[in-house]
Parts: structure tokens; C-alpha cells; sequence
């Protein structure tokens, strides 16, 4: 995996003057989820603004 491989994918998308910001997640998200299901994603709930 090349993170600015991937950052330069997302700048190369047509509407990239929409995008707010690129996070990445620097972890391991398991494969299935607690009740068993397979993960597909990472839904970010919320966030701490704090300076």
C-alpha cells in the first residue's frame, strides 16, 4: 500500500475541490465484526476537536 499513491487517486477524481479532508486510519480494523458479521467499513461516529 502507497499512501500518496492513494492521496494522488483521490486528488485525480473530478470533484476533488469538494473534499474537506483525507483521513487516514494508521491501524487494523478486524475482519468481522462483534456480533460476527464481516466488516466492510469504518464508520467515524465522532471526533475530538480539541486543540
Amino acid at each position: 500500500m502507497d499512501l500518496n499513491q492513494m492521496i494522488n487517486q483521490v486528488k485525480s477524481q473530478i470533484d476533488f475541490d469538494w473534499v474537506g479532508m483525507i483521513v487516514t486510519h494508521n491501524g487494523v480494523v478486524r475482519g468481522t465484526s462483534r456480533d460476527g458479521s464481516k466488516v466492510t467499513g469504518l464508520e467515524i461516529i465522532s471526533v475530538d476537536q480539541k486543540d
